[in-house]
């Protein structure tokens, strides 16, 4: 069941501002033996320094009728071969990110399913640079997306399998993931676009609009017709 609304059912919130541990009050708290470095926003986990980032929640995939995953990462070097994302022992049943062979696509696997490639993804967040990646599933089709961009679908109908085990977010060819987050919602890709609109540039996600300088009533002139004056205290009423 969610619990709070968006990213606060059966999650993860792994900001990285020098701790690992769960900000959506879940407990569900990382293992991290690495260091913190500026990310996206504030700080994110530098995994170029070679620690993985393992998650202690062993089960919390298990039955998903649907979920989103988002995650903030910079891509240290091209690679040659798979390239892991996320793991939380698809071999299992459970759940799989990973860059599909030599290939510009992310694949995603869970419940025992194929590996589904989205198009063009890998290419997107390899060079370098931070990215937001979004990856949702609503119990029928896979879609991703970076940086809030247009969608690329797959279709796969296969549920999560309970597999007790962490999460994995890899660092052999990673220097940085900042804000994992999952939840049990698919959400829709209106609101992964705006997730990354708000944490890319949160100064200009709204703007207030000056006073109205026209069509704004103002009074051209009061006219009173008594004063009373309190002789005991300096209050005075006018009545109009």
């Amino acid at each position: 069941p969610r619990r709070g609304g968006p990213w606060q059912g059966i999650p993860h919130g792994l900001h990285g501002e020098g701790v690992a541990t769960d900000s959506t009050g879940t407990s569900n708290d990382a293992t991290y033996a690495g260091t913190y470095s500026t990310g996206q926003i504030g700080d994110a986990f530098d995994m170029s320094s070679g620690a993985t980032l393992p998650d202690s929640a062993t089960s919390d995939v298990a039955g998903f009728s649907e979920y989103a995953i988002s995650l903030w990462i910079k891509r240290a070097v091209t690679a040659n071969g798979w390239v892991q994302i996320v793991n939380k022992d698809y071999a299992g049943g459970g759940l799989g990110i990973y860059r599909y062979s030599n290939t510009s696509d992310i694949t995603v696997k869970h419940g025992g399913s194929a590996w589904l490639r989205l198009t063009g993804l890998y290419d997107a967040i390899n060079d370098g640079n931070w990215h937001y990646l979004g990856i949702r599933w609503d119990g029928t089709t896979t879609y991703g997306s970076v940086d809030g961009g247009t969608e690329v679908s797959v279709a796969n109908a296969t549920s999560p399998g309970n597999v007790a085990t962490a999460y994995s977010l890899d660092s052999t060819y990673t220097d940085g993931i900042d804000n994992f987050r999952i939840t049990d919602s698919a959400l829709s890709a209106n609101w992964i676009e705006d997730e990354y609109a708000n944490q890319s540039d949160p100064y200009s996600f709204y703007s207030v609009a000056a006073p109205a300088t026209s069509g704004v009533p103002t009074l051209s002139s009061v006219t009173a017709t008594s004063i009373t004056v309190d002789a005991i205290t300096p209050n005075v009423t006018l009545t109009f």
